[in-house]
């Protein structure tokens, strides 16, 4: 019987785990979806495109400037030194797409959509305080939601949980 009771210690502990470990496998999944939504394709948490570059929104580049940028863009983009240029034009030549928005230019703001362990659960959010500030006012800008999972990546990001504890007790089960 005391065989049987430290098994049962055992199991519960090792779901405990799995339980644990799902939080952060969900939530993983939903940093994939999330920023590929974003990033990637373009669209806002309703999945609708978040807009347009506008040919009239000018920027001026100085020098200093090319430190954000990436060695691609630094050297196609040597001529807009100290010119006003439309940021389309901008994005063309560093080689980026220009068909919708994306929000990527440098990858400051991707790279700052993180997954942590805080106050006792994995959340998702930034690590950075000025980069969540650029996307609320992209938010503003753009009229739409975006930083927010759609239902869609929420449900995904359950079923990757749900997936994992299933595979954690089959192995369980398996070992007994």
């Amino acid at each position: 019987m005391s065989n049987l009771i430290n098994k049962m210690d055992q199991i519960v502990s090792e779901l405990n785990k799995a339980v644990y470990n799902a939080e952060e496998v969900a939530m993983r999944q939903l940093l994939a979806k999330f920023t590929r939504r974003i990033f990637n394709e373009g669209k806002a948490t309703n999945g609708i495109q978040i807009g347009n570059y506008s040919t009239r929104t000018v920027v001026k580049f100085q020098e200093g400037d090319y430190k954000a940028l990436n060695k691609l863009a630094q050297r196609r983009t040597k001529q807009s030194v100290n010119k006003k240029i439309p940021y389309i034009e901008l994005r063309r030549k560093s080689g980026r797409q220009v068909a919708y928005v994306d929000l990527q230019f440098t990858d400051r703001l991707f790279n700052s959509v993180v997954v942590d362990y805080m106050n006792g659960s994995w959340t998702l959010g930034f690590n950075n305080l000025e980069r969540a500030k650029i996307a609320r006012e992209n938010e503003i800008r753009f009229k739409k939601t975006i930083f927010q999972p759609s239902d869609e990546e929420i449900a995904e990001a359950k079923r990757a949980a749900i997936q994992y504890i299933g595979i954690q007790m089959q192995n369980l089960f398996n070992t007994w």
